[in-house]
């Protein structure tokens, strides 16, 4: 059974708004391996913009904090017939452009926007994260109010207030 908006988005240890510095392809199949999995996958350095939610004895980032992340950038090829099969929790290039995207693609599409990430800690850079356009924000920060029964990050009352 497929993890749910809510499940794919409370998966984190921190929510945060920020803008994309810099980016790069991260896509196995520029390697040579043509049947790799996962596929469209991209690195960024962002910069923290706000803090929506914080899972406790997470370490917080703080605004103007860089860090680097890894997300996908699912390309859809006829997004009126998908709309139900795409991704939550993923960036969007569309139209397709029927390759993997290359370091100057990924920057081209990217720098300089900002979105929402939900950031999965791990010992080191990069994180894993889920990334949500900034029209989820109303949803995001009402999961985020019911954090006890998302299991969710909690609120960061400084942002949200």
């Amino acid at each position: 059974m497929p993890a749910t908006r809510e499940q794919i988005l409370c998966n984190s240890s921190e929510i945060v708004i920020a803008t994309i510095i810099q980016g790069a392809s991260a896509d196995c199949r520029l390697k040579g391996l043509p049947n790799c999995d996962p596929q469209d996958v991209v690195r960024f350095s962002i910069r923290i913009d706000g803090v929506l939610g914080v899972r406790k004895h997470e370490h917080g980032y703080r605004i103007g904090d860089i860090t680097e992340v890894t997300t996908r950038a699912v390309q859809i090829t006829h997004p009126e017939l998908s709309a139900d099969h795409i991704p939550a929790g993923d960036l969007f290039v569309v139209p397709a452009l029927g390759h993997a995207l290359t370091d100057s693609e990924v920057s081209s599409l990217f720098l300089g926007k900002v979105y929402i990430f939900a950031v999965q800690s791990r010992p080191n850079p990069p994180f894993w994260s889920s990334t949500w356009d900034l029209q989820y924000q109303s949803w995001i920060e009402g999961i985020i109010h019911n954090a006890d029964q998302y299991n969710c990050p909690e609120p960061n009352s400084v942002w949200l207030q």
